[in-house]
């Protein structure tokens, strides 16, 4: 099959291509940064309730297995 496209055009494509490949790790690592923020937002929220003393450290813990166990059966 002979390429049709000039050199210029061919180039043009394949920074297209190159682009639209790197995306889906561009946007993960964008989520993965998200989630890491929020994981952080939330054990410092538990820290300071326990600290506190509006949450007692056992129940955290507990708190923290359960959702643990949670997110590991979806």
């Amino acid at each position: 099959m002979k390429d049709h496209l000039p050199p210029l055009k061919r180039s043009a494509v394949a920074v297209m291509v190159a682009a639209l490949c790197a995306l889906p790790t561009s946007v993960l690592a964008d989520e993965r940064e998200d989630l890491e923020k929020l994981r952080a937002t939330v054990l410092s929220l538990i820290d300071t309730l326990i600290r506190s003393g509006v949450l007692p450290r056992d129940r955290a813990d507990a708190m923290m297995r359960d959702a643990e166990k949670r997110a590991n059966a979806q």
